[in-house]
């Protein structure tokens, strides 16, 4: 089914069918029928389907015809679940792999109940699968709960805004508690609605029973089965200290008898609100359980929006701020513990101070989920050609007028502007078509947000309220009456015609459906003020709506700020109306409610927001895109998060990446995008067995078309290199030197190489992200600007060997031979771990003065710059030999070049330093190499940009980013720090 097909399904058809008593139970019986059921496709279900129809007793009143038509609209919803898809996602870090030995003998009955639990909930069924499949990851690198003596792991997983990292979490705690962790803690919002909000999610998914009752001691033995306890009634349920209506009190937990230790049987969970009071207090009472010593219960502490107020904003002369140091205290109260964060604004988590082993800084490491694909985010609504089509509309320069961007609490809003009127129209005509599609007992509603304090939002709300109340009795007064195509005269139901017409006619109800739906459509909208001042007034309504059995179907416009702008779900958000401004990246994207999953009404999905600040989204939306890519960099480098930089990018204006408090040990940086004047060599070489085959027969490959082009062309392709019986020093370059290699040559050898590991420049993605950063430029490269490259085969000091001995007989009579030596490198370092490589030392392969050599030798200088050389170098003093830098050289280059550096290590050289040295050992060679191992290192050179139309060179694009510290102290991009080298030696030792 292809996503043409899908929305076309989704625009069309009748939902009501959904509401018949036989429709669930078919369904979840398909369902389970599929989860069991390998490679199963839609024609299997379309097949399945009437079967298990005919043998549904709530469909036994159908006639065959009737049933036959049922089945098929019910097998349209299961091919929904099956065909959405999601990539698993990608993790890096430092672990030992556990789980997946004990996957195939022990029993997972909370994650059964709980897989069960979303496939019933249509949740589709791919995603499921790969919810599976991630949090098996994320609980490998979380660490085995049975694992002996004291042990702390600190991570962060990175998901999108309203992209389901709850679903995440809580199949997380539920596959954690059938592990073994038996002492979980959630901490929550950072208000009150969201602590209750991730209570209700975890009653659910996890305890399975409610704890809506405030006296926890009779619910946790009496509780109402919910969720998965519905699912799995007969499976013990965990013990809950928190309740919804109750946060953590040393009353709340007296449910507890006798101590925590490791005799618990079932898990003891806690979610507490992100506050430093009851935080301490936890801490507190968890010593006074173990009498003040380290809990040897396997904890598990999960920190949703784990950069709110976790982040240590202190001055470096201060303590860290009351919320992370009560998370830390926290931590220290055992001797076992796990700690993750869940994110999906990470900037001010990877700018921590890796280096702050008390911190949270994810040191352990990085998860990042990838959303369906049937979520929207800021790429899927704003980066594309044309938002408009998405639903979004930037006709909001009215509402300066009212609120402008920069105000005051005292500000008067005395009129709402007609862009929001618009949009309040939008929503009363959207429900109508949503009932008019068969989805009348769903839930509904609109954000409105365009101030972030309480006394203007409460302005606003009451001139909505005044304006939908207004309307509505108007369309539940007039429009039975009326008759004809539009309002015949009745100026509001005009007004909705002219909305139906500018939003919703290409559907498939008309005008007069829509206005006969409209009075039932709206008869039951709520305008709901969320901030601070309402908190108990909601409570009691959310409460009398769970009496009555109204929650799931309440009709609702939320006007707010700050509640409104993290974390809050509002269910069934169709329209949004949004007037902010932040200049924080973290902030602006969490503002984003309207981000998420839309099935089923994704066609009246509208969005009110100005043009700028849509930008802002998107390039926000880029930056989160950027720290994923350098998750998978990571990963194929075999990194950990602590050795690895991090970097965000910073807005070229106004818009920062989050609050200066959480950015004290980060640093700014300029940094080139592209790798225009940058020169990157392999900072490692690898030693594992079939890498080493790969890398030699690429080597073999490219030598071998060098070779040819050679000996086919003499016009275009020449070739330098010392000639057998040659003087020392005499020939015209150590080196082999070929020009004007066609670049389709290169390319495949740079996508071929693979470094050791720590290479975050020559790593290789994977899927979507294959090929090398290096790889990836060079293929980009315009052509007619770098349309071939020279390469150059390196020479140096250690064993000699025929250049020509690993080619193909056919070429070793056409050129004459060449002898080479390898080049030496014996103060490089071998690691066996996360694979077998070898580091070089300073993180070079290369030797000072190897670029300027081959490029001058090579003729690669743009001739006027040569000129320009000479007249420099003849005004420098006498005997002033001054080294062109290598930015200056590449700002010279006519072509890029890359060097291959075959390695060895030499044990006579070091002795014969040491002898010269008297003084014992100098350096100590790990690991002894010939050239026969085929160890390759490499270096690329790229020429600086040339403008096409000016003709003059320049740098690229410079983007300026947010580093933290090991960026600064790792990147080793464009750093001038060869100037002290020596400048012709080839010995590292």
């Amino acid at each position: 089914m292809t996503v043409q097909e899908t929305e076309k399904l989704e625009l069309n058809q009748d939902q009501s069918y959904r509401h018949h008593p036989g429709y669930t139970p078919l369904y979840n019986q398909l369902i389970a029928w599929a989860d069991n059921t390998s490679d199963v496709t839609e024609e299997m279900v379309d097949k399945k389907a009437p079967k298990i129809a005919g043998v549904v007793d709530q469909l036994e009143e159908f006639e065959v015809t009737e049933l036959l038509e049922f089945a098929d609209k019910v097998a349209q919803d299961v091919k929904l679940a099956i065909v959405t898809k999601v990539p698993i996602g990608n993790e890096v870090g430092n672990y030992i792999p556990w789980l997946e030995d004990r996957w195939r003998s022990a029993e997972w009955a909370y994650w059964d109940a709980y897989r069960r639990f979303l496939l019933r909930n249509k949740r589709p069924f791919g995603v499921v699968n790969t919810l599976e499949a991630d949090v098996k990851r994320i609980l490998d690198m979380v660490g085995d709960p049975t694992a002996e003596g004291w042990w702390d792991r600190r991570g962060l997983v990175i998901g999108d805004v309203q992209s389901g990292k709850t679903s995440n979490y809580i199949g997380l705690l539920n596959m954690a508690a059938d592990a073994g962790y038996r002492l979980f803690i959630i901490i929550g919002g950072h208000t009150e609605d969201l602590r209750q909000q991730t209570q209700e999610r975890i009653d659910e998914g996890f305890l399975g029973k409610s704890t809506a009752d405030a006296d926890l001691k009779r619910s946790a033995a009496i509780g109402k089965l919910i969720g998965v306890g519905e699912i799995a009634p007969k499976l013990d349920r965990p013990i809950a200290l928190t309740g919804v209506s109750q946060d953590f009190s040393s009353s709340s937990a007296s449910v507890v008898k006798g101590h925590i230790d490791n005799s618990f049987r079932v898990p003891l969970i806690l979610v507490v609100k992100k506050n430093a009071r009851i935080l301490r207090n936890l801490a507190g009472w968890l010593g006074d359980q173990t009498k003040n010593e380290k809990l040897s219960l396997p904890m598990l502490v999960i920190d949703d929006e784990s950069d709110y107020a976790s982040v240590d904003t202190s001055k470096e002369e201060d303590d860290p701020t009351a919320v992370n140091k009560a998370i830390t205290d926290l931590l220290d109260t055992s001797a076992r513990n796990s700690y993750i964060g869940f994110t999906a604004t990470p900037f001010a988590n990877v700018l921590m101070d890796p280096a702050n082993a008390a911190g949270l800084f994810p040191k352990d490491y990085v998860y990042s989920l990838y959303a369906p694909d049937n979520y929207l985010g800021a790429l899927q609504y704003f980066d594309v050609e044309d938002p408009s089509a998405n639903g979004v509309r930037n006709d909001v320069e009215d509402a300066g007028k009212h609120f402008p961007f920069k105000h005051r609490s005292s500000l008067a809003v005395k009129a709402l502007p007609d862009s929001l009127h618009q949009a309040l129209d939008t929503f009363l005509v959207a429900n109508a078509i949503r009932d008019l599609d068969g989805a009348s007992p769903t839930p509904r509603s609109m954000l409105i947000n365009v101030s972030r304090f309480k006394a203007v939002q409460k302005q606003v709300y009451d001139l909505v309220r005044e304006y939908v109340d207004a309307t509505r009795a108007v369309v539940q007064e007039s429009v039975p009456a009326l008759k004809g195509s539009s309002g015949n005269g009745n100026e509001v139901v005009e007004r909705l015609h002219a909305t139906w017409q500018a939003e919703y006619s290409h559907l498939k109800h008309s005008w007069l459906d829509v206005r006969a739906a409209l009075p039932e459509a709206v008869r039951d909208i709520e305008i709901e003020l969320v901030n601070g001042d309402t908190d108990k007034q909601r409570k009691e309504i959310e409460r009398r709506h769970q009496q009555y059995g109204t929650a799931k179907r309440r009709r609702r416009i939320a006007v707010g700020g700050a509640i409104l702008s993290r974390g809050l779900t509002l269910d069934g958000l169709m329209v949004s109306y949004f007037h902010q401004r932040t200049q924080l990246s973290d902030t602006l994207l969490q503002m984003g409610r309207w981000f998420g999953y839309r099935d089923g009404y994704r066609h009246l999905v509208r969005l009110w927001l100005p043009e700028d600040v849509m930008d802002w989204f998107v390039f926000t939306g880029r930056a989160l895109q950027d720290i994923r890519d350098e998750v998978v960099t990571m990963k194929q480098a075999n990194l950990t998060p602590k050795d690895f930089g991090l970097k965000v990018r910073r807005h070229p204006e106004a818009l920062k990446v989050t609050a200066a408090n959480k950015m004290r040990h980060a640093e700014s940086a300029t940094v080139d995008v592209s790798f225009y004047r940058q020169t990157v060599e392999s900072i490692s070489a690898t030693d594992a067995t079939e890498e080493v085959a790969k890398n030699f027969a690429a080597y073999q490959e490219i030598l071998s078309n060098s070779v040819a082009l050679a000996t086919e062309s003499n016009s275009v392709t020449r070739m330098f290199g010392p000639r057998p019986g040659a003087e020392e020093g005499k020939s015209e370059t150590p080196h082999l030197v070929f020009t004007g290699v066609e670049r389709a040559v290169v390319e495949r050898f740079l996508e071929s190489f693979v470094p050791g590991a720590g290479d975050a420049n020559f790593a290789h993605g994977d899927g979507s992200e294959a090929g090398s950063w290096v790889s990836k430029f060079a293929k980009g490269i315009e052509t007619d600007q770098m349309s071939s490259w020279d390469v150059a085969f390196m020479s140096g000091q250690g064993d000699a060997f025929d250049a020509w001995g690993d080619l193909p007989e056919e070429y070793r009579g056409k050129i004459s031979p060449v002898v080479l030596k390898a080049s030496v490198r014996n103060a490089m370092r071998w690691h066996e771990t996360p694979t077998p490589h070898f580091e070089f030392a300073n993180r070079r392969v290369a030797t000072a003065g190897n670029l300027e050599q081959v490029v001058s030798v090579a003729n690669n200088v743009d001739p006027g710059r040569r000129q320009e050389w000479h007249t420099a170098h003849a005004r420098l003093p006498e005997g002033n030999s001054k080294r062109r830098s290598e930015k200056e050289i590449m700002t010279s280059m006519k072509r890029p070049v890359l060097m291959v550096y075959r390695v060895v290590t030499d044990r006579t050289i070091n002795d014969s330093r040491n002898d010269a040295k008297k003084n014992g050992s100098l350096n100590i060679i790990d690991k002894e190499v010939d050239v026969d191992q085929h160890i390759l290192g490499v270096k690329v050179a790229f020429p600086a940009h040339r403008d096409g139309i000016t003709g003059e060179f320049s740098t690229g694009r410079s983007v300026e980013y947010v580093v933290n510290k090991v960026w600064m102290e790792k990147s080793g991009l464009a750093e001038e720090v060869r100037a002290s080298e020596d400048e012709g030696e080839d010995v590292d030792a």
